[in-house]
């Protein structure tokens, strides 16, 4: 330990000190498209599928805005961020 650069001891003393930051994470559910589709039926709410593959689309470009081809034209989506408590 004597040995140590000043620099090294330094850095010890910093990050033993230091608190330890924790990201705040959103809950997220994996679920399988499958069992969406099949939920969207047994419900007869298709605008829960609609809402589920512009999830997927988002993710898949791991951007809030993203291109969506529809048939004969293409157009650009931009995601909201909407707090889900207020939804329920």
């Amino acid at each position: 330990m004597q040995d140590d650069p000043w620099h090294v001891k330094r850095l010890r003393e910093l990050k033993a000190a230091a608190p330890v930051k924790r990201k705040r994470v959103e809950p997220f559910v994996k679920v399988p498209l499958w069992w969406i589709t099949a939920a969207t039926k047994a419900t007869n709410n298709h605008k829960a599928l609609v809402c589920i593959e512009l999830l997927y689309a988002s993710w898949k470009a791991k951007s809030l805005t993203f291109p969506r081809e529809t048939p004969g034209r293409a157009v650009e989506i931009r995601m909201q961020v909407v707090d889900a408590s207020a939804l329920l």
